[in-house]
């Protein structure tokens, strides 16, 4: 830190272990170098202490760096992140990954308003604040939790971006899915799973979504008949539209109450397709083409 001492307007802490892949081990910084880093240097855009041992009490401080861009707490020990950190008003990124303790986000997260990038994947966060929508420059959500309350209520309102080209969808409760597939939300999304939603017993009209080439359907037990619906055959969305004009990739996987496909009124569909997967669906006898 010494070497530090005259670098009052240093932008970047890295830690240059971080490049070293096969160094999993934990770092430790003493409380006192914690603190006096937080307070000394006031200017950061880019802070990383990923891996590092932080004392909780610590995350308080942060909330001084008022520059900071980017700040990844990913593999620490934190069990909860202070509501000062929702004062970051300039923070775009934020990276939470592999915090094995930290079971919620703060209340005020909506008040990061430039926040971009969001990731607390492999956390034990299982609820999402519920502003969480505010954020309007949010473009990267690595997972995104619903209530078993008014699950379909809850997912009908995500409104997805119209740039999102990633989706996957795992383990909704509810019976059917939400309108948006049925419109131009999704126009750019590109990739597409849905997975053990084995209540839903309707596809929505995924064959509108014009710029999809990997579409993955897994665990939908629910479903009987792929029809019609699948193809977006009466969405006002779907004219002039061949279905799954851009479907590279198209995989169905343990579909145990699938019993018919019929696809035998669409024209043009699946013009892209390179590759089909069946697999696990023991019920399915009756293919209309």
């Amino acid at each position: 830190m010494k070497t530090l001492h005259n670098a009052n307007r240093l932008r970047t802490f890295l830690p240059l272990w971080l490049t070293l892949k096969e160094d999993t081990s934990k770092q430790w910084m003493s409380s006192t170098l914690m603190q006096e880093l937080f307070s000394k240097f006031k200017f950061f855009r880019v802070l990383s202490l990923s891996g590092f041992v932080i004392e909780n009490e610590l995350l308080g401080t942060i909330s001084n760096l008022k520059h900071l861009r980017y700040l990844d707490l990913s593999s620490t020990d934190i069990k909860k992140l202070p509501d000062s950190i929702c004062s970051l008003y300039n923070l775009q990124t934020l990276k939470l990954r592999n915090c094995q303790y930290l079971e919620e986000l703060p209340l005020n997260l909506h008040k990061l308003t430039n926040l971009r990038y969001l990731d607390f994947s492999e956390t034990k966060v299982r609820k999402i604040p519920m502003d969480v929508g505010k954020l309007k420059n949010l473009q990267v959500l690595s997972s995104f939790y619903v209530g078993k309350e008014k699950a379909m209520e809850v997912l009908e309102k995500l409104q997805p971006s119209k740039h999102m080209k990633d989706l996957s969808i795992c383990s909704y409760g509810g019976t059917r899915f939400p309108d948006w597939f049925g419109d131009n939300s999704l126009s750019n999304l590109v990739s597409l799973k849905l997975s053990n939603c084995e209540n839903c017993v309707l596809l929505p009209p995924l064959g509108i979504l014009s710029s999809l080439k990997e579409l993955w359907l897994t665990g939908l037990s629910g479903i009987v008949v792929v029809g019609s619906e699948f193809y977006g055959n009466g969405s006002s969305s779907s004219s002039a539209i061949l279905p799954f004009a851009s479907l590279k990739i198209l995989k169905f996987e343990n579909m145990k109450g699938w019993e018919v496909w019929d696809c035998k009124n669409v024209t043009g569909a699946f013009s892209c397709l390179q590759k089909l997967f069946i697999n696990n669906c023991p019920n399915l006898k009756e293919v209309f083409a």
